[in-house]
């Protein structure tokens, strides 16, 4: 299965920050790549066909623009089910506030996300500090990736770690990956080995992306992902992530490299409204979301046990034959004797 990358008409203007006459306050910075997960619904049915998934997909523009309604949103997170079409759309939104409105209800400082960085998707982990896969199958991921979609011009290039994702084909069977891609970003200094391994997909921006611009309020949908739910998860749930780093070096295999490294991070607030600036702040960023399954149906319960098979008797005895049926059914002791062998002898002889 090959993923497929799509540009959409739509897109995000680039201008500098600029100081807009808000009063200078002090700022503080944070910020986050949230993952919207939602099952789309058509005609009052859940895409869990390519079909129905296709006939939503047309009735839309820009996919970042479908803001999911409860059910598509309960389905996505709370009881997803295998062969459900899931949609994630990855949205970065800044917390960073001025002091004179603490709650952002107004404006937020301006800024950048910074080019040239990787931001680390992992859409299958069992727990939530993702050093483990969400299934022990395959490759242990759980979602089988169909599309990805950016917005023109937002600087958002997708990567995958492998070209070939190879979908189950039997009972017990795991999603498997072939063919790693050279190119795709290597283990930062400070991420875990055991969820580098892990990770599949990364979101690499190719330049400055600015947010809030003139300091007014706004996100950014950096990309929009369409996956199937193929593999049932360990414990019944899975979370996916995301996180960059601060670039203070990577690892080579065993080696860590540095010599390279920049200090830098992604996130950076740039607003001339802010009497902490210059110079810039910057920090990491990080993301998270956890999906329930729906519960698997019942097993079906064992069949009873069978009865034994019924004893020839003679019709002069046959409350002694009933004993001593039951007598051999349970494997009780002596039944021959217990009994006369007219009731136990075919046809009494």
């Amino acid at each position: 299965m090959t993923w497929k990358a799509f540009v959409l008409a739509s897109g995000i203007s680039i201008a500098l920050a600029e100081h807009t006459g808000i009063e200078h306050s002090g700022c503080s910075q944070s910020g986050s790549i949230q993952p919207i997960p939602y099952v789309p619904v058509i005609n009052g049915q859940f895409a869990n066909t390519a079909e129905l998934f296709a006939a939503w997909k047309a009735s839309k523009g820009d996919l970042c623009d479908h803001v999911p309604n409860e059910a598509e949103n309960k389905r996505g997170k709370e009881e997803l089910h295998i062969g459900d079409y899931l949609v994630i759309k990855w949205n970065f939104e800044s917390a960073s506030t001025f002091s004179n409105d603490p709650d952002g209800e107004t404006s937020r400082p301006s800024g950048f996300l910074r080019e040239n960085f990787a931001i680390y998707v992992n859409n299958g982990c069992k727990l939530s500090a993702c050093v483990e896969p969400a299934t022990p199958l395959g490759s242990g991921e759980v979602l089988f990736p169909v599309e990805l979609e950016v917005q023109e011009d937002t600087g958002v290039e997708p990567k995958l770690r492998y070209d070939s994702w190879t979908p189950p084909t039997a009972a017990g069977e795991g999603i498997t990956l072939a063919n790693p891609d050279p190119d795709f970003p290597p283990r930062p200094s400070a991420m875990n080995k055991k969820r580098y391994a892990i990770t599949n997909l990364a979101l690499m921006t190719t330049k400055d992306i600015p947010y809030n611009e003139n300091d007014e309020l706004g996100t950014i949908c950096l990309a929009v992902g369409i996956f199937i739910s193929t593999i049932y998860p360990e414990i019944g749930s899975f979370q996916t992530r995301l996180q960059s780093y601060m670039d203070v070096g990577y690892w080579d295999g065993d080696n860590l490299i540095e010599d390279t490294a920049t200090d830098l991070s992604i996130m950076v607030m740039d607003s001339e409204s802010c009497s902490n600036i210059p110079p810039i702040t910057e920090t990491v960023l990080s993301g998270v979301s956890q999906i329930l399954m729906a519960k698997p149906p019942p097993l079906s319960p064992p069949p009873p046990p069978l009865e034994p098979p019924p004893m020839p008797c003679p019709s002069t005895c046959v409350p002694e034959c009933k004993g001593y049926s039951m007598c051999v059914a349970t494997a009780g002791a002596n039944c021959a004797s217990k009994y006369p062998a007219k009731c136990f002898l075919e046809d009494g002889n």
